[in-house]
């Protein structure tokens, strides 16, 4: 969940977004690890026609991978 208690001091406080995230991993050789996630957040009561700091919070979707060295 993320909040807004004045750092966006145009956008509206409260809750801002709610996340869901899916993480994986696997161990590909003894020491090295590849990492793959996605997530999805949802934006809450964003309002850009009363806070000009609400135009930006939006829907949205992302994800990435990764490599790890286990040493």
């Amino acid at each position: 969940m993320g909040f807004n208690s004045g750092y966006i001091s145009d956008g509206h406080n409260g809750l801002n977004y709610v996340q869901l995230r899916a993480h994986s991993s696997y161990v590909l050789q003894n020491k090295i690890e590849l990492h793959a996630y996605t997530s999805y957040s949802l934006a809450i009561n964003e309002d850009s026609q009363r806070f000009a700091g609400d135009e930006y919070l939006s829907n949205m979707l992302s994800g990435g991978v990764g490599l790890s060295y286990l040493f």
